[in-house]
């Protein structure tokens, strides 16, 4: 073995420096770079040194946290990690088998924060980005988390699944730019991620009651029985 590859396989100590000063989502992107690196010099038998690396990885990490962190050692002794040598490993598998081993140990120093910290990540993304194709991978991806665990994070703090929240922040922008802009409905949808104008306007209606355009009518500020309303409230 190289002394590139056993360094790259054994030495996790800039991973474990990034968890404990940066946080979770840098000491991923650490890991991700590091796996990546470890395809291209890495020999055929990729499966086995990932396994090698996720077991030096929870090794690392378990050292490094207990004599860094004021834990007593009987409160922090978790069993070793143990990969499963049946696992026909693969760089994404690998990445969220490194995610379940840093999250133990995120659960264990602060189990609610940063569960919350990745809910309010990931809907900030979502609200960002609702012009664009989202899905579970993509979005876990980009807040450095596996999709299972997201998907999870969705089901406890929202009590919806992702799709469904998803479709609900899309209808949400659509219905202020129903009230606000002029832009025609096709574009409406299209500015909210929807590909067809006919599924948007379904989903507008099964969400909210009633058509986009007859929302539109109802809320638009140059309705004259908005208006009105208005003069009403104002006297």
């Amino acid at each position: 073995m190289s002394f590139e590859l056993s360094q790259l396989l054994y030495n996790q100590k800039d991973i474990c420096d990034a968890y404990k000063n940066c946080g979770i989502e840098k000491a991923i992107e650490l890991i991700r770079q590091k796996q990546q690196y470890l395809i291209l010099i890495s020999d055929e038998d990729f499966t086995s040194n990932v396994l090698v690396f996720l077991t030096s990885l929870n090794n690392s990490l378990y050292n490094y946290i207990l004599f860094n962190s004021d834990i007593e050692s009987e409160d922090f002794c978790f069993k070793n990690y143990t990969p499963n040598l049946n696992i026909s490993m693969n760089h994404k598998l690998a990445i969220d088998e490194a995610y379940k081993i840093l999250s133990s140990y995120e659960d264990f120093i602060h189990p609610a924060n940063q569960q919350n910290k990745h809910i309010e990540s990931a809907c900030k993304y979502i609200c960002d980005h609702l012009n664009e194709d989202l899905s579970l991978e993509k979005v876990a991806s980009n807040i450095y988390i596996s999709k299972c665990y997201l998907c999870q994070l969705f089901s406890d703090y929202s009590q919806m699944k992702f799709s469904e929240y998803v479709r609900i922040q899309r209808i949400e922008l659509a219905k202020s730019l129903l009230k606000c802009e002029n832009y025609p409905i096709d574009i409406i949808s299209q500015k909210c991620g929807f590909s067809y104008c006919s599924y948007f306007s379904s989903t507008f209606k099964k969400i909210v009651g009633i058509s986009p355009e007859k929302y539109r009518k109802i809320h638009s500020k140059k309705n004259p029985l908005n208006t009105v309303s208005e003069m009403q409230l104002v006297c």
